[in-house]
């Protein structure tokens, strides 16, 4: 039989703190007010955003006194971001607009969660509770309070942050999602399309490119904010001492706001960055729990992945380990609990006989992930999968990074099991090894080697875009867990904060020398938007969108300096390409340029289009190389 004393008492461990009570009509009417609330605000401003709140609001609400808090935050992050990717999906297939789809989807999940609310019981907060609520909130609204602060600074780059390096492919893989009403692979493939899908979500089906890039911004940030709340979430809830959690949570939460990450972002343009740190920390989050709760673990889990395989392929690894992981342990947890003469079998179908409800919605969640890999995923990959192959700028980035930071994730996952015993509230249940940084180090750490046998097998470069960017989105990822990992070492005080000092300090020696810029100012991205990044960035940023946007064709050659003759042409290229193999993006990655290739470029923007020169010579030349083809010499921006 079971042992069912041992099963109660660790369930009462794992739900200390969180005992449950009936949903009182008080507390009904207030989660329909602002249910309703957040709904009425979609269908007033057209945005689809309060929705998607409204939704992941209902999901933690209905989770939480299932799986604990902590998992329930991971679960409406992706649960909440779900319906946004069925969305993008299903609108091409369906004909119907991608982001009424969406709207629907989470008006589904807001209502279906808003019944089990009030109809289930919920969890009652315990104070130890509230102080790691606290402790996920305050990184939210720093960030947010620092949006405000900066946009309200005189000389703010408002426009120049977010328009280098990717930052125009981002916004042209968006206006072809808007234009195709979805993701099309057969018209635009894009295997990583979930950031530049949620842009297009978040604007008209007629949007401009200005418009494009507020909702660009928007994502951006708000990607950031997210993946800060996430990171802070993973202190929050790994660290026994909740006032210990709450100073480790504003570290690992402000960690995500420095140049290692926001600002290396921004640089470079990877605004998926910050969301996929979001997602894949919310994988994290869900991965520990009960064994009681395996199979809705699972499940989301597969969410995760799913996911991941939209916005950074290689990281679906990471879920896809975890739930192998957790379902092989908690079988082999149910078999060391059989006793008498009964049939190990018996045991390892213990977990499945006890839910048969998760059972369901795990077999229903597996079959909708292995076909969205098969029927999605793999066609992606054909059409466009030459891009994993493919380099593109990053900054420079030693392995050694990874190789200190994974080293002080395992070694402080594996020694806690030695350095004091479980916790009694259940906040580390496996006596002291948190296996989700041993499967993230392990995993992640086999897919960035897969990136370098790939290289040296094509004879290439071993260190070079992604495996670098690879090691990069770990490493974020898993800092937060280090920092638990330290704080929460050992039981007694001097050690704890031994290993704490001696862990930070390593962990900051080795980021320390990957820096944004030459100047102190640089570290801090926040104040370097304030102070405008450099003179006059804002001025060419706010006349290059400008030109994007005019409705006509324009290229530039000899125009300004080459900085921004480069990033003009690179967004202006951008906003009429056909594809990302249109001829004409070709103009905006030579760093220098001759009249014939100038003529193929106005040839192919159509006889709209516009040189922009202030170089008394160039008419002339170009003219002379290809008397036929039609455009229009300007010597200013907004000339006639």
């Amino acid at each position: 039989m079971t042992d069912t004393r041992a099963v109660t008492t660790r369930a009462a461990a794992l739900h200390r703190g969180r005992t449950v009570r009936r949903t009182g009509p008080v507390g009904a009417t207030v989660v329909a007010v602002v249910a309703t609330a957040l709904v009425a605000t979609t269908l007033s401003t057209g945005s689809p955003w309060p929705s998607a709140l409204a939704a992941a609001a209902a999901v933690l609400l209905a989770t939480a006194r299932r799986i604990g808090w902590s998992a329930a935050g991971g679960t409406a992050v992706l649960v909440g971001l779900a319906p946004a990717l069925l969305a993008l999906r299903l609108g091409p297939v369906c004909g119907v607009d991608p982001g009424l789809l969406a709207v629907v989807f989470w008006w589904a999940v807001t209502l279906v969660g808003w019944v089990d609310v009030v109809a289930g019981r919920r969890p009652r907060t315990a104070p130890s509770t509230v102080v790691r609520a606290v402790s996920v909130a305050v990184p939210v609204l720093f960030g947010l309070v620092s949006i405000a602060v900066v946009a309200a600074a005189p000389k703010v780059a408002a426009v120049a942050w977010a328009t280098r390096r990717d930052s125009a492919n981002n916004v042209m893989f968006a206006r072809f999602i808007l234009e195709d009403g979805g993701v099309d692979p057969g018209r635009h493939p894009n295997p990583a399309y979930l950031l530049q899908g949620l842009v297009a979500l978040g604007v008209r089906p007629d949007a401009s490119v200005q418009d494009l890039f507020w909702s660009y911004q928007a994502v951006w940030l708000g990607g950031t904010v997210l993946a800060a709340a996430v990171a802070a979430a993973l202190v929050a809830s790994s660290v026994r001492q909740p006032v210990v959690a709450l100073l480790g949570a504003l570290v690992a939460g402000g960690f995500v706001y420095s140049w290692f990450v926001l600002g290396l972002s921004m640089t470079y343009g990877f605004a998926n960055v910050p969301l996929s740190v979001a997602l894949l920390g919310s994988v994290l989050l869900v991965a520990r729990g009960a064994r009681t709760t395996v199979m809705m673990r699972i499940a989301v889990l597969v969410v995760g992945a799913v996911l991941l395989l939209a916005s950074w392929a290689p990281l679906a690894v990471v879920p896809a380990a975890l739930g192998v992981v957790a379902l092989v342990r908690a079988v082999l947890d149910a078999v060391r609990q059989r006793t008498g003469g009964e049939s190990r079998a018996a045991g390892a179908l213990a977990v499945v006989r006890g839910a048969p409800v998760q059972l369901t919605a795990l077999v229903l969640t597996l079959v909708a992930g292995l076909g969205y890999v098969v029927l999605v995923v793999l066609p992606d990959l054909r059409s466009d999968g030459g891009n994993l192959t493919q380099g593109g700028g990053f900054p420079e980035m030693s392995p050694t990074i990874g190789l200190v930071v994974g080293g002080l994730a395992l070694l402080l996952a594996v020694t806690r099991r030695w350095l004091h015993k479980p916790s009694s509230d259940g906040t580390v249940p496996d006596g002291g090894t948190d296996w989700r940084a041993v499967v993230l180090v392990l995993a992640g750490g086999a897919s960035v080697a897969a990136f370098v046998g790939l290289a040296a097998a094509a004879g290439q470069s071993l260190w070079t875009y992604y495996p670098e960017k690879l090691m990069w989105i770990l490493v974020v990822t898993a800092v937060p867990l280090v920092l638990a990992g330290a704080l929460d070492a050992t039981r007694w005080v001097a050690l704890r904060v031994l290993v704490t000092a001696v862990t930070v300090a390593a962990v900051t020696l080795v980021v320390l020398p990957v820096d944004d810029g030459p100047t102190p100012e640089d570290r801090w991205p926040a104040l370097k938007v304030a102070n405008g990044i450099a003179p006059g960035a804002e001025e060419e940023a706010r006349d290059v969108l400008r030109v994007a946007d005019s409705g006509r064709p324009t290229i530039a050659w000899l125009y300004g300096s080459t900085a921004f003759d480069d990033l003009l042409n690179l967004w202006t290229t951008d906003a009429v390409a056909d594809g990302p193999d249109d001829i004409v993006r070709e103009y905006a990655g030579t760093p220098a340029h001759e009249p014939e290739q100038v003529c193929r470029t106005l040839e192919g923007l159509g006889s709209d289009a516009v040189l922009l020169t202030r170089a008394t010579n160039v008419p002339a030349a170009v003219r002379a190389t290809c008397p036929d083809v039609a455009f229009t010499v300007q010597t200013e921006i907004g000339a006639r």
